[in-house]
């Protein structure tokens, strides 16, 4: 039979082997926070939210704060089209949807040249449809603790079916769900296997998630994430109308010349590219201390056309 000092001697050490486990859980929790950013945020007590899925939040934007609508995107108008036809009527139009069919797809992809307004278009649906959009970034995935990185996976669906209705984007899908090939670390192949059978769960009993990616080379996308995400919508660059009305509406009146003259030289610049542009320009021809524009005129433009695409 024990004495009671052993046995008051094996409490204490097992209590304080319990403690000391409890403390270092939480400090790996704090510094798994700390290093994604995560130990100053507020986040929301209704949703009970773990660890991992405090780090996926922070990539979080409440429908509430999406200014970005259809309207502020120029062109694109067979996509919006699209998008409004085979998402957002179908989320919006119904409670309970007539038929089984009447449904948003699995996923969508939106393939194009970069800074087209793949991430505009998906806010803008965001904004329509009043849906939270969770910009996804694989690379919180990868180069984690053994264990840690399917974690995350896990609390990225977990997460989504707290905050449906919710986009769940992809940006630069490329990256991560590239085809697969003999040298592809086992582990990554792993966390895609996961990936790909936490969407089929999730898809087959709500379609208020929906999943949206984007790439710039659709051609270099695993088969295994085409065929769960089968809509792919081109965005092409803009043509000249939409062009024209993104320099009008950043210039405002304050040039002097037709802006027709630009129509070649601006021909296969992105949006994001026109928008840089144009902030290029009207630093340089803004007198600061008189607080106005000097003239502009189509060759400081293209001038700086030409600067900015070398």
């Amino acid at each position: 039979m024990l004495s009671k000092q052993l046995l008051e001697r094996m409490i204490l050490i097992v209590l304080g082997a319990y403690v000391t486990y409890m403390f270092t859980l939480k400090l790996l929790d704090y510094t798994m926070l700390q290093e994604n950013g995560q130990e100053g945020i507020n986040f929301p007590s209704e949703l009970s939210l773990t660890n991992h899925e405090k780090i996926i939040y922070s990539m979080v934007i409440d429908k509430k704060n999406i200014n970005t609508s259809f309207k502020d995107i120029k062109g694109h108008s067979e996509s919006k089209t699209l998008i409004e036809s085979q998402i957002i009527k179908p989320l919006l139009s119904f409670k309970k949807p007539p038929h089984k069919l009447i449904q948003p797809p699995n996923g969508i992809i939106l393939y194009g040249p970069p800074g087209t307004g793949k991430t505009m278009l998906t806010k803008a649906l965001c904004k329509t449809s009043k849906m939270n959009f969770i910009n996804f970034s694989t690379n919180v995935i990868e180069n984690k603790m053994f264990g840690e990185s399917s974690k995350l996976v896990n609390a990225l669906f977990t997460l989504a079916d707290k905050l449906k209705p919710c986009v769940v984007f992809i940006d630069e899908m490329d990256g991560f769900f590239g085809k697969r090939n003999d040298f592809e670390q086992s582990f990554i192949t792993n966390l895609k296997t996961l990936f790909y059978m936490k969407m089929d769960g999730i898809i087959k009993r709500d379609n208020s998630i929906v999943f949206i990616g984007a790439t710039n080379r659709l051609e270099s996308i695993d088969p295994a994430m085409l065929r769960r995400m089968r809509v792919h919508v081109e965005i092409s660059l803009p043509d000249w109308e939409a062009r024209k009305n993104m320099l009008e509406e950043n210039f405002d009146g304050i040039l002097d010349f037709d802006l027709d003259d630009l129509k070649t030289s601006t021909d296969g610049l992105s949006g994001s590219d026109i928008n840089e542009l144009c902030k290029i320009v009207a630093n340089d021809k803004f007198d600061f201390k008189k607080k106005t524009f000097k003239t502009i005129s189509k060759e400081d433009i293209e001038a700086n056309i030409q600067n900015y695409l070398t």
